[in-house]
């Protein structure tokens, strides 16, 4: 076509190389040539927010759903009046396309975004919201607090906001500062604590002689001797790596006991980027007691029930998993 590139090749195969033994070696999906789908013209949701999009999906266990996904997709942005799918749009379209089938309900919940979207903070749609989901949003208690809505510190400059937030800071952390909203865990205040490793004390008996510790290890044709010593519980039995206890698995351990009465989850993994009650407060049904950030987007967190907050077991600033407890409300 009478064009040409400076590329090299050759750098381009070397790395091409590297990355595909990497991705046999981890045993990841190898990328191959696909046909092109007219379904992403339909949706078109871009290629970084599908990664996090399959990320998010699977860390509910939808993954599964990704299809159903993206064909809400496709009704939320014909909804929406055909937004295009570029940051931030693409990430107001795509959170409440996923809320729609995590509750079970279309507009259930509705992100803060969609409803700043839908009273026009982000400027005119080139087509007019549909009425049904235009009603839907007017007639939320929470729109009612963006109907004279500016940004916190809207008015103050740039220096005063230096001042207030951190004169340390360089510019781009003093922007995220003032547009992400949450307060991420400073340096050196504690993070955490999680349970260390059990080690259990090893017994003075001599393991089994016919015990193997001792193997060969083919690696890609490379041999590799490796000497295995085994941990002994004092009852004769060893102890397997897979059985160790460690903070991984006392976590996951944790989330498979039946959970307290009162329990209120997280529901998707994220950000905490605002606990709203405090201990001893007591809520109602469907009222906020947090705030997650997740796609990018903040994910009201409502109570189930209502009750009296017994226990809050996250912070702000803190990531969660998706069957994380936050609190217990009984």
């Amino acid at each position: 076509m009478g064009f040409s590139s400076d590329l090299d090749e050759d750098a381009l195969a070397a790395v091409s190389a590297h990355f595909r033994k990497i991705a046999e070696k981890e045993g990841l999906p190898i990328g191959v040539p696909m046909e092109y789908d007219l379904f992403h013209f339909e949706h078109q949701v871009p290629g970084g927010m599908m990664t996090n999009l399959t990320r998010q999906l699977r860390e509910v266990g939808m993954e599964h759903r990704l299809d159903e996904i993206l064909e809400e997709v496709i009704q939320v942005r014909k909804e929406f009046g055909y937004p295009v799918m570029a940051t931030p749009y693409s990430q107001i379209v795509g959170a409440q396309a996923v809320e729609n089938l995590v509750s079970g309900e279309r507009y259930k919940q509705i992100t803060d975004e969609a409803i700043k979207y839908v009273l026009g903070y982000y400027g005119e749609p080139v087509v007019p919201i549909d009425q049904d989901v235009m009603d839907r949003v007017m007639s939320l208690p929470r729109t009612k607090e963006f109907l004279n809505w500016k940004p916190e510190g809207y008015l103050k400059s740039v220096e005063e906001l230096r001042r207030e937030i951190g004169p340390e800071l360089s510019d781009d952390d003093l922007l995220l500062r003032i547009l992400i909203p949450g307060k991420p865990i400073k340096r050196g205040e504690p993070k955490k604590t999680t349970t260390p490793p059990v080690i259990k004390a090893t017994a003075p008996i001599s393991p089994p002689t016919d015990y193997p510790t001792e193997f060969a290890v083919d690696v890609d044709g490379e041999v590799f001797n490796v000497k295995i010593s085994p941990v002994w519980d004092g009852g004769g039995k060893v102890e397997t790596a897979s059985q160790a206890e460690t903070p991984q698995t006392i976590k996951a351990a944790k989330r498979r006991k039946e959970l307290p009465p009162g329990a209120v989850h997280s529901g998707m993994a994220g950000l905490v980027l605002s606990i709203n009650v405090k201990v001893g407060e007591s809520v109602n049904v469907g009222d906020l007691v947090a705030m997650i950030e997740a796609m990018k987007m903040r994910r009201h967190v409502n109570s189930p029930h209502g009750g009296v907050v017994k226990e809050i077991c996250v912070r702000e600033g803190e990531i969660v998993e998706p069957e994380d407890l936050l609190m217990v409300v009984a």
